[in-house]
This record gives structure tokens, sequence and C-alpha cells, in this order.
């Protein structure tokens, strides 16, 4: 299973990653990518990049979208994603820097070897 920044974006990600947790099936992997807003790099990144293009063509402003459909931070969805799958083998991995910091990088890629139900 793959999910690509969608825990960012749900009203519930407790429910979503109970819900994943409960279809896969044993030894099956799930692979789960989250952008790691509010971290420094990516904060930096939106405001000299992102920003700027979005500003251009909405007619909103750019912080309300990002409040609006942003609703979770990296750090609460990796608190919830450990708490869910204590129990399991899991792995995260920072890009484009490696470096274990959701500061310094732009995603965070985690990946989980289901073990036991």
């Amino acid at each position: 299973m793959l999910a690509t920044c969608t825990l960012a974006h749900v009203q519930d990600p407790l429910r979503v990653c109970k819900e994943i947790k409960r279809v896969i099936q044993i030894g099956g992997e799930i692979v789960i990518l989250l952008p790691t807003d509010p971290g420094f790099f990516n904060l930096l990144t939106k405001k000299f990049f992102t920003y700027p293009k979005i500003n251009r063509i909405s007619r909103y402003p750019v912080d309300l979208i990002y409040a609006l459909n942003h609703r979770n931070s990296i750090n609460n969805l990796l608190s919830i994603i450990k708490y869910i799958f204590n129990d399991n083998q899991l792995k995260l991995y920072f890009m484009p820097f490696f470096i274990k910091s959701v500061n310094f990088n732009l995603l965070c890629v985690v990946k989980v070897k289901v073990q036991t139900e």
C-alpha cells in the first residue's frame, strides 16, 4: 500500500491509520509519504518557490490555502503512526538530505512491514 501526502489532509488521521492497519495483511508493506510541513526547509522552499506561484493564480492568500489543506503537522502524524504501528517494523527515511530531521528535509517516507495484527 502506498499513501502519498494523504495524511496531511485528512480530518482524522488516527482513524485512517487504524483502518490501514486493519486492512493490511500480515507480511504486507505500507509506504507513507509525509510532507515535512511546517519544517524549516519546507517553509523556506514554499516561500521562495511555491507561494509566489500560488499567489499569481489564486484569489485567496496562500497561507489560508495551506491552513485549510494541510491540517496535520509532520510531528503529530509521526506520533500517530508510531502509536498505531508500534508493534511492527517501522523505518523512517528523510529526503532529500537524509538527515533525520523534519526541519532540514522536504519529505519523510515511513515504511512499515506489518508483522502482527
